[in-house]
């Protein structure tokens, strides 16, 4: 059996004109092209969930109210300077951790630990009562 050399391979110089051509000319479909592109145009088999949205009991509610300026400054500083040795992650947090903590010891000391059943749309509007 007789042996030959490999076979050298000579690039042919093509004018720009042909480069230019088969750049612009389509690629031929193979079966794995044409799949892939069924594929992505056939609508999805697959049920997607809506996004789960609150309810009503679970979304947060803006509150307002006043308090002194050295009440609001000492909050913030507060909540500033401790934010990363805690597990609050916003003012919002540690405001609503701070309302839990005092409701829950006016509960117990008051109210046998259970929460209190007012109605909270009852709260009066205007001026604070003296007492």
């Amino acid at each position: 059996m007789e042996e030959t050399a490999p076979a050298v391979v000579t690039p042919v110089p093509q004018s720009p004109a042909a480069v230019q051509s088969s750049a612009t000319e389509p690629a031929a479909a193979t079966p794995a092209v044409v799949a892939e592109a069924a594929a992505a145009a056939a609508p999805p088999t697959e049920v997607v969930a809506p996004p789960a949205t609150k309810s009503p009991e679970d979304k947060p509610v803006k509150d307002s109210f006043y308090h002194s300026k050295e009440s609001h400054r000492r909050l913030r500083s507060t909540y500033l300077e401790t934010r990363h040795l805690t597990k609050y992650k916003s003012l919002s947090d540690f405001i609503s951790s701070l309302i839990d903590q005092e409701c829950t010891r006016l509960e117990e000391l008051y109210n046998n630990g259970e929460p209190f059943s007012t109605d909270p749309n009852e709260m009066p509007r205007g001026r604070p009562v003296d007492g």
